[in-house]
């Protein structure tokens, strides 16, 4: 006996695209924080430093509140291989 599943394709591709958006810019990796701090601690010029350390507070009170790193995050672009007559 076989069954048939029906899926709602677009939608499970529009969800899962969406779920990886968050995830980007919630999850920062520990060796991207690393790499900050680093780049922090090195820099020279003041406005560098102002940057980074923008940008850690701004990591650090998005863990805080369990809410979204903003930076200049721009568009989210993916890209998909799939297999011939594929329904999408």
């Amino acid at each position: 006996m076989s069954t048939t599943t029906t899926t709602d394709l677009d939608g499970a591709v529009e969800d899962a695209a969406a779920h990886l958006y968050v995830w980007a810019l919630k999850d920062i990796p520990q060796d991207l924080r690393d790499a900050l701090a680093d780049a922090r601690d090195r820099e020279t010029s003041k406005t560098g430093i102002r940057i980074l350390e923008t940008i850690h507070r701004n990591v650090s009170i998005a863990d805080e509140q369990k809410n979204l790193v903003c930076q200049d995050t721009g568009i989210a672009v993916y890209t998909c291989r799939v297999g011939e007559h594929f329904p999408l």
